[in-house]
């Protein structure tokens, strides 16, 4: 658990867009009460949330936000000449919320946090599946560039799973299950279903013939 969390935390939802921890993530600022946000950010502990819109109106008329999401730190901001800011927000956690009722232009929640379960990562069976995720991601990135780079295996074993995801998940909502699944493991072992039905489908279209069953492959 992370001992420099605050309790209360800004947020800055955004539509189909899912903050994993150990990702960064840069934003282009231009709202005013965002800007608002950015300079309060600064001048205090630098933590943010970044919640995912649900598409849904919540009870009080404000767009509703997934109750799981990443936080982090602000570790960039660039100001423009047209008064926007460029900013680079660095994942640490996730965290769950709870809103609450405050008197800043920009919404707030109350923050727990989610231990990040990571120890099947560092035996033998974990870091052969972590091998495997990252073969079968640099395959499916040289069939479709539009996944995205790999991110780099020097890495540590927690950037890499969220950064696989982050690059081959196309769909928020399968992000946002995957943000919230308990642990390492679990995150790990449903990419690599996934990765394997990519590879599989992309495979047959490469070759003009139907897919066949990814778990026999």
């Amino acid at each position: 658990m992370n001992p420099e969390l605050p309790e209360i935390l800004p947020l800055f939802p955004l539509p189909q867009v899912v903050f994993f921890p150990s990702s960064r993530l840069p934003l282009n600022v231009f709202e005013p009460r965002y800007l608002t946000l950015v300079g309060d950010v600064q001048a205090g502990d630098g933590w943010i949330a970044v919640p995912q819109l649900t598409g849904e109106l919540g009870a009080d008329g404000e767009p509703a936000f997934h109750a799981v999401a990443g936080a982090g730190r602000i570790t960039r901001v660039e100001p423009t000449s047209d008064g926007r800011f460029l900013i680079e927000i660095e994942g640490v956690t996730r965290v769950s919320l709870t809103e609450i009722e405050v008197d800043t232009p920009y919404r707030q929640a109350q923050v727990e946090e989610y231990p990040e379960l990571d120890a099947w990562l560092e035996n033998p069976e974990g870091a052969r599946s972590l091998r495997d995720l990252v073969r079968l991601a640099r395959r499916v990135h040289v069939l479709d560039p539009g996944t995205g780079e790999v991110p780099d295996k020097r890495r540590g074993r927690r950037e890499l799973v969220d950064g696989v995801a982050g690059k081959v998940l196309a769909d928020a909502s399968e992000r946002q299950a995957m943000l919230e699944a308990p642990d390492y493991e679990l995150r790990t072992r449903a990419l690599l279903r996934h990765l394997r039905v990519m590879d599989n489908t992309l495979q047959a279209v490469s070759r003009g013939g139907p897919p066949s069953n990814p778990e026999v492959n």
